[in-house]
């Protein structure tokens, strides 16, 4: 038969490019002077000066910017420029105070020559006060750069000598005061899991492919964590509990509970336990919070697992966290009944369309098996070519060689309807925009299928997720569907993961 998967990105459409702003460039010419090269104080001078310009502390992130008002255009001495603030301008080098001291002598002056400003993600430059003052009023800067140069008198000439080639500029970024640490997190994982008897006990789902999710006390996402089974099964739950919690003396179910030589569960209506383990992405806000949390004495912080309260569950050995950024449960597998793997299948060909109430649909393979790569994306639709029921009454359809969709994930829509197209709505009402908008599409790997102005969709055509379309026009169906024109007859249905920005 003919594979009736759907492609992830042969798209037409121009992809939108966003370009970052670049910021301007600020460019500082220094006029310098010829000093008397004869002068051994003068040499002396210059080497100071260029020795404290080199060395300025650049890149610094502070909690309080240094106040620059009063000071730019203007020329004032090196000891009272450097005072200015609390001395946030003192050079980064051991023999600094030698450098200063050279140039404190010689009546060294220091003038700013400029300030540059950002606030709210924007650059400000300002050459003298007046400039600098109104700048001040756009809002509050988060990093402030500034430009000096250094001049002096010799005591023997009262001539000015400019004593420097660059002038040097040295940046002091403010602390991001808005972040907040996170303190409390709630935890959701899957304590049960469902298997076909006769199936391997090495299928994918069982060690890595489970539900899990990590969320604050709003129901934001945290963080991801990463789960992983042991390969290891139990007969019982205490026995499982005991290999949680370090016990060496607890024998895994071997051929006599069920657990067969070739690697399958060969004991119908059986129920087994696995010591589960979610891993913390390093450095994550999740990982630092368990740390945090393992190591709270003052109830500062608040981690629930699966509805109870994590210190709880640890206590009453249910859990365990003893490794740093992990917590250990376990769950239950469940085998199903050897008559609920007798499938009678039928030859039958049709449509079915996945529903719309969760993101995507996983699929089965031919053991009944979950696929743990490959799953159908919400409010698709699919060719299949036989049906299978089993004495349990469960049903599914074939939408490709070797993977099952079940029938309580899709609508059918019987018979063959133009190679895997439908048209479940009719031709769409297309409407030109004034101006052209972008819609973006969530979530890289999934697939987003394309429609023509008659309503049929695309069978060599997708959007692949993670991508942005310019759209020129709009579309909707007898039943008031939402589609984006992404080129000249192809539209994409609004949805979740589809999103038109202003």
């Amino acid at each position: 038969m003919k594979k009736s998967i759907k492609y992830a990105g042969v798209a037409a459409a121009t992809l939108l490019a966003v370009a970052p702003v670049a910021a301007p460039v600020l460019t500082n010419t220094v006029t310098t002077v010829q000093a008397d090269e004869t002068s051994d104080t003068t040499a002396s001078v210059k080497s100071a000066a260029n020795n404290y310009l080199g060395n300025l502390k650049t890149n610094q992130t502070v909690d309080k910017l240094p106040a620059l008002t009063g000071l730019i255009g203007t020329t004032t001495s090196f000891s009272d420029f450097k005072a200015v603030g609390g001395g946030p301008y003192t050079a980064n080098t051991s023999n600094q105070d030698n450098n200063d001291a050279t140039l404190v002598a010689n009546n060294a002056n220091v003038t700013l020559e400029n300030v540059t400003y950002t606030i709210d993600g924007k650059e400000y430059t300002a050459s003298n006060d007046d400039e600098n003052t109104e700048i001040l009023k756009l809002g509050t800067p988060s990093k402030v750069s500034f430009t000096v140069a250094i001049s002096s008198y010799t005591p023997t000439d009262a001539d000015a000598i400019d004593i420097t080639t660059n002038s040097a500029t040295t940046t002091y970024t403010l602390k991001d005061t808005a972040t907040t640490e996170n303190t409390s997190a709630d935890v959701k994982a899957s304590d049960s899991y469902d298997v076909a008897y006769g199936s391997s006990t090495l299928s994918p789902q069982l060690l890595a492919s489970m539900p899990t999710s990590v969320t604050d006390k709003d129901g934001k996402a945290v963080s991801a964590v990463t789960p992983s089974a042991d390969t290891n099964y139990y007969a019982s739950k205490n026995a499982a509990i005991s290999a949680l919690n370090g016990s060496t003396t607890v024998t895994p179910a071997g051929v006599d509970e069920g657990i067969a030589d070739d690697g399958t569960f060969s004991k119908e209506n059986t129920t087994y336990y696995q010591v589960v383990t979610l891993t913390a992405t390093a450095d994550s806000d999740f990982a630092k919070l368990l740390t945090a949390y393992n190591a709270d004495t003052a109830d500062k912080y608040a981690v629930t697992f699966n509805g109870t309260a994590l210190k709880t569950a640890v206590a009453n050995n249910d859990v365990s966290t003893a490794t740093a950024g992990t917590i250990k449960y376990v769950r239950a597998v469940n085998v199903g009944s050897k008559a609920d793997t007798n499938w009678t299948t039928t030859d039958e060909t049709g449509v079915v369309t996945t529903k719309n109430d969760k993101t995507y649909y996983t699929l089965k393979n031919d053991d009944n098996d979950t696929i743990s790569n490959r799953a159908l994306a919400a409010n698709t639709s699919w060719q299949y070519d036989k049906v299978r029921t089993n004495a349990k009454g469960d049903k599914q359809y074939r939408v490709s060689t070797h993977e099952w969709v079940p029938a309580e994930s899709v609508t059918v829509n019987d018979g063959n309807n133009n190679g895997g197209s439908e048209t479940p709505e009719g031709a769409l009402t297309v409407k030109n925009l004034d101006t052209k908008k972008v819609v973006n599409l969530a979530t890289p790997g999934m697939t987003y299928f394309v429609y023509n102005k008659d309503g049929v969709m695309s069978t060599t055509r997708a959007l692949a997720g993670g991508s942005s379309w310019l759209v020129d026009k709009t579309a909707t169906d007898a039943a008031g569907n939402t589609y984006y024109g992404v080129s000249t007859d192809e539209f994409v249905k609004a949805g979740e993961g589809v999103s038109l920005a202003d």
